[in-house]
């Protein structure tokens, strides 16, 4: 007999004959004899306790999970749900939060570009005084690090008028070094209009609204101290369903534009900055800060960027970080009521088991250890299936889109989801985590258990 294994170890094996607690003394006969016996010479009393610890975990978890039946199996189940729903639920909200922040902003920047190089009379006016665009002014912001493409545009307010109906718009004009990468994506309808021409792209908003399509003729009339018209021909309709722009801006030629405000080629409304993807935003906005103002002469101009021209689309996305944390404090304590309460229900009904451990010579570290490895494997599944419902609903929404929106009201059509393989792991580790920690709660249990209470002899 092995000196840590009690000599009455079989006598108690031979005691119990209920199906329970014959699968567990066999377990504990098996390790406490046989294993010793035929183990390894170099085997260790510390590999021979793991090794114990981890098949009587697993035999007990698979007795309880085996029962089609049974308030264990019941515990079970409540605890792998709560630890499953868990993170699926963190998993999405997240991709959720981070798509929508995401869509939003790559629409406001591919419109507006990340800076926005403007007089300081543009804030209150869109009939604001030019800004001279020269060769020094180009060079100096060229050459600020984290700057990746320069272009200028020009605007005049005006008005569309059909045979029954009239709407206010803002036209804005592009040059050939505009990058329309975004601008084309949004095309519906059509195409944008080409350089040197008299064409103009319109919103689906206002094709709506005033009833024309592409390939027809409209009257533009503007006021800029005489009143000016002009006929212009729709080639393409757009939609960002941004309704600060759908509902306001039509793109054209930006020649056209200066035409009407009787500006020079080198002349513009504006001068909007795109950033390196990877670039340090703040740094970067620094930079073009001073050497806008190393050049005498621009002191009227302003640099404003997207969060300043929309601070309420960017208040409202400010909003859904605190949804993102309530949710989290919400699943979190989800997930630990479920672990707990699961938990304490299977302790309670293995209280003889863990008397017969302690009259065999178990320590409460080892009692500890083996209702570990069943709380290990109720962890292991539930995380499981937790990755397998988020990843496969996120899976789902991110190529067939089944769960559609308001874009009138959400700015998107659809709910868009994005998330990294970093935050998945991030989320995961916490989850993970937090789950032990609470397995601390009931496994105070275990210091308390009598095993002269708890044994029952036949």
């Amino acid at each position: 007999m092995p000196p840590h294994c009690p000599p009455y170890a079989l006598k108690l094996h031979n005691a119990y004959t209920t199906p329970g607690t014959w699968r567990v003394t066999k377990a504990i006969a098996w390790h406490c004899i046989f294993i010793p016996i035929f183990a390894p010479l170099t085997t260790t009393r510390t590999d021979l306790d793991q090794m114990s610890t981890r098949l009587i975990a697993k035999r007990i978890y698979h007795a309880i999970d085996g029962r089609s039946k049974g308030i264990s199996s019941l515990a079970i189940k409540i605890s792998v749900s709560g630890i499953a729903l868990g993170i699926a639920v963190i998993m999405l909200s997240f991709a959720i939060i981070l798509g929508f922040k995401n869509e939003v902003k790559q629409k406001i920047h591919g419109f507006t570009s990340d800076v926005r190089i403007c007089n300081l009379d543009y804030a209150t006016s869109y009939s604001a005084s030019p800004i001279t665009v020269d060769e020094d002014l180009k060079t100096s912001l060229s050459s600020v690090k984290g700057v990746a493409h320069l272009q200028s545009y020009s605007i005049v307010p005006g008005m569309i008028k059909t045979a029954s109906d009239f709407q206010g718009m803002v036209l804005k004009g592009i040059d050939e070094d505009y990058d329309t990468t975004y601008l084309s994506s949004s095309m519906v309808k059509g195409c944008l209009p080409a350089h040197g021409s008299n064409g103009i792209a319109i919103s689906r908003a206002l094709s709506s609204k005033l009833g024309i399509a592409t390939g027809e003729d409209i009257y533009a009339y503007f006021f800029n101290k005489t009143l000016k018209a002009r006929k212009l021909n729709i080639t393409g309709i757009y939609q960002t369903n941004i309704n600060e722009h759908d509902n306001l801006f039509v793109i054209t030629d930006k020649t056209v534009v200066n035409k009407i405000n009787g500006w020079g080629n080198g002349e513009a409304t504006g001068l909007e900055i795109s950033m390196q993807p990877d670039a340090a935003r703040e740094e970067v906005l620094e930079g073009i800060y001073t050497a806008l103002h190393s050049h005498p002469g621009n002191e009227n101009l302003t640099m404003e960027t997207p969060e300043n021209i929309y601070p309420d689309i960017f208040s409202w996305l400010d909003v859904l970080d605190a949804n993102v944390t309530v949710i989290l404090i919400l699943m979190i304590g989800l997930s630990a009521f479920s672990i707990v309460s699961g938990l304490l229900i299977i302790l309670l009904e293995k209280v003889n088991t863990i008397g017969i451990l302690k009259a065999l010579g178990a320590s409460n570290s080892y009692v500890r250890r083996v209702f570990s490895g069943i709380f290990t494997c109720i962890v292991a599944r539930g995380v499981l299936w937790g990755n397998l419902i988020g990843l496969g609903l996120y899976a789902v929404q991110r190529l067939f889109h089944p769960f559609r929106l308001d874009p009138a009201v959400y700015y998107v059509d659809h709910v868009p989801v994005d998330i990294g393989v970093w935050l998945v792991l991030a989320i995961n580790v916490m989850v993970i985590a937090i789950s032990f920690a609470v397995f601390l709660i009931p496994s105070l249990m275990i210091a308390r258990v009598n095993p002269t209470k708890t044994m029952k002899f036949d």
